[in-house]
């Protein structure tokens, strides 16, 4: 769906980047009731990395500047 002339909310964030340079988007993972979840996650070597690669996976592929997690 298009947001202030881009296509999601997506674009636009990355649009409003890269009209403003000195902004950082940091994908937020986690808090509130998502925390319940991580258990699942967090129960394995396997399942660490698999989350971790996944996450990293979606900052380099989307333009994001990092991570902050709560869990």
């Amino acid at each position: 769906m298009p947001v202030d002339g881009a296509t999601g909310c997506l674009g636009s964030l990355l649009r409003l980047k890269q009209q403003h340079q000195h902004l950082k988007l940091i994908l937020s993972i986690g808090g509130g009731a998502a925390s319940q979840n991580f258990a699942t996650i967090a129960a394995s070597a396997a399942t660490r990395d698999n989350f971790g690669s996944s996450a990293k996976g979606v900052v380099e592929a989307s333009g994001f500047d990092g991570i902050d997690s709560e869990f």
